[in-house]
This record gives structure tokens, sequence and C-alpha cells, in this order.
């Protein structure tokens, strides 16, 4: 069993504040109630000289009960190395058992190198959205964990095998392994992380995750793929569903197509959507047809307004000039130029919407005419 036994618990009056809380880290101000546990610790890493240390805690953040540290203090303790030796030996089992599916039609070939694979050449890489670092941290932080207060046994097991059982099943739902050859896995791999066979055109290309599935860039613009998944906008114009009505469903966040400065994009399942759609509608296709009735009553009322502005327009200013329902009437080099309409627009002549350059020709020579008369007369 790791020498980290807890011995004495002690309760006190913060002296200074100096003392920083061990589980989330902020400085515990003079004066206030603070728990101390005391353990043997090393000198060193490998030294076999101990002395008694005393770790102190906030008293809500006190470690006696897993979700005291995690609810009080809203920081996650950090994962032992001792925990994560743990964690390794309780899936091996599961990566042995991967191997030898691998081998059981002989030598496979590496995805990334296509170098022929033995039992002595090759690595088990954990291929996917997850490293196996990140799968010890998520599970740490959702069960509410003190992986410093875990007792582990000399070959690095969990002495808890509830605990051991549950991390168990918390990484075969959360991991995707990979069989490779080892000078990938130890040098090309920690290199590129995100390298490996795309899952639908099977090269070795960097790969972006959307959900469970890898794809490279070439296939991320496919049609099949981008059909199986709808943005926040596409749910709610689609399928009626607003912003409650997601937030029971998975989603992953993307950076914006648009811009990278705006914010991220949330991309759903298109299969969750519809099993959503189902249950508010009571099937897919009849949220995809009321939604479609609901957009072109909208096209429709739009249109009828801009129909009776038009007419209002008509009726208010008779033919003594062009009207705006007569412009499609006209050829594009019917209509005013540019410089004229700047033109009249400096000499303070006001014009209908789609006047023709003889007219703006007309109005021009007018006021000139205009006002060269009145220069004459003074």
């Amino acid at each position: 069993m790791e020498f980290s036994n807890e011995i004495e618990r002690v309760a006190e009056a913060a002296k200074s504040g100096r003392s920083r809380c061990g589980a989330c880290g902020e400085l515990i101000p003079k004066g206030d109630v603070r728990v101390g546990v005391r353990r043997w610790s090393r000198f060193r890493s490998k030294s076999e000289h101990f002395f008694l240390a005393t770790k102190w805690y906030h008293e809500q953040c006190d470690p006696s009960t897993r979700e005291s540290t995690i609810a009080a203090c809203g920081k996650v303790p950090v994962v032992t190395a001792s925990f994560t030796a743990a964690a390794r030996n309780a899936v091996r089992g599961d990566i042995l058992k991967f191997r030898e599916g691998a081998f059981s039609d002989g030598n496979p070939l590496c995805p990334i190198s296509g170098k022929a694979l033995t039992q002595e050449t090759s690595h088990v890489h954990h291929f996917g959205p997850e490293d196996f670092k990140s799968i010890v941290d998520s599970f740490v932080k959702e069960k509410l964990l003190d992986s410093t207060r875990l007792s582990f046994t000399s070959d690095h097991q969990f002495c808890d095998g509830a605990l051991e059982n549950e991390f168990r099943e918390y990484h075969r739902n959360k991991s995707k392994f990979l069989l490779v050859h080892k000078t990938v896995n130890l040098s090309t791999l920690k290199k590129n992380p995100t390298l490996g066979p795309c899952s639908m055109c099977s090269r070795p290309r960097r790969l972006t995750w959307v959900f469970s599935e890898g794809v490279c860039t070439k296939c991320r613009k496919a049609p099949e793929h981008r059909q199986k998944y709808l943005s926040q906008r596409q749910c709610m114009k689609f399928y009626g569903l607003n912003p409650d009505d997601l937030k029971t469903l998975q989603c992953q966040r993307m950076d914006n197509p648009i811009s990278a400065s705006f914010s991220p994009m949330k991309l759903y399942q298109k299969s969750a959507v519809e099993a959503a759609a189902s249950i508010k509608f009571g099937n897919a296709e009849r949220a995809l047809q009321l939604c479609s009735d609901r957009r072109t009553r909208r096209l429709e009322a739009r249109k009828n307004v801009y129909d009776r502005a038009r007419e209002f327009s008509m009726d208010l200013r008779q033919p003594r000039r062009m009207l705006v329902s007569d412009v499609a009437d006209l050829e594009p080099d019917m209509l005013a130029t540019t410089t004229q309409l700047r033109l009249l627009m400096q000499l303070g002549i006001e014009t209908d919407v789609g006047v023709s350059k003889v007219e703006a020709s007309a109005l021009i020579g007018e006021d000139i005419r205009k006002r060269k008369e009145k220069r004459k007369r003074r």
C-alpha cells in the first residue's frame, strides 16, 4: 500500500494568510477555519526517509468526502502518478485482448507507415478524440475523486475493486484503439497526435474529430459527411426545435466556418435531432413539412407588404414621372447613369426611383438653363 496513510486530522484558525488549500489552490485568509490532514511523506520520490507533513484545506474543501472537494471549490485535484499507473494496469486486459484480435488473421499492416507488424514491433495506440490522459482526467472530474487520498498496492493496482471496475467500464466507452508500429507510436504520433486513418477514405491524414468520427479536411467537405450533422441554426430552421429542446442533445463545439473570431458553432447529430423532432411533432417528416409551410407563409407575407408599398407609391405619384413598377420595363442601358444621379443630388433635384437617361438629362438641362437666366438678370 502507498505510504501516505492519514494519521491525524486537525482544525484551527489560520495563523497567517500564507497557507494554501490543497484542493482549490487558493490562499486561506488569516483567521478563517482550516482543516489539516497530517500524513507521512517521503523526502524525495525514491527516498526511504519520511517526515510528518500537514496539508491544509478550506473548511468547505475538506476532503473527507468526494463531493466536498469538487463541489465547494469547483476545481479538480491533481491526478497522481500512482493513480495513472493503476488506471493503466486496470485496462491492460482490454489492450491485450485487442492485440490478440488484431493478430488473429495474420500479421496486419501499420495504417500509418504501411509496415508489417509483429508481436514485438507493434504498439496499441489510444486513437480517437481522447487520449489516455484525457480519459483519466475526465474520469476523476466526473466521479469527484481526490486521487491523493486513494490507496494502491505495491504493484500499482487499485485497492478498491469497485473503483477499478468502474474505471475499466468508463474506459471502454471512451477509448478507441489503433495497432501501429512502435517507431510510429514513439516518434510520428508524438509529433502529430491528430494523425491517423480517416474514417471515410482510410488514408493517414491529420484528422478533425466530429463526435466519434475522425475525418480529413477533404472528406469533411463531402456531402456524405456533412449530411450526418446539423448546426443549431439548421435544427431551428428545418426541424422547429428551440434552444430548450436542444439542451438535452449532445453537441460538439467547432470553429465557426464564417470567421474564427465568431462564437463556436454547435453541431448536433442528425439522427438525434430527428428523434427529438419526432417526440415534439410526431415524426421528423411532419416537422420538416411544418417548418417548410411556415417559411412559405413568411415569404408570402413579405411579398404582400412589398406589393402594397408599390401600389401606395403608384397611387401617390400619378404618371408625372416614372414609377417603381415601370422600372422592370426598362433596359439596363436606359436607366440614368451614376454620374447623372450624383449631379442631380448635387443640384438638389428630387427624382423617383428608376429615372431614365432622357429624363435625367432633361432635368439637368432645365436646371442649368434656369441658373443662366438668373445670372443674366443680375
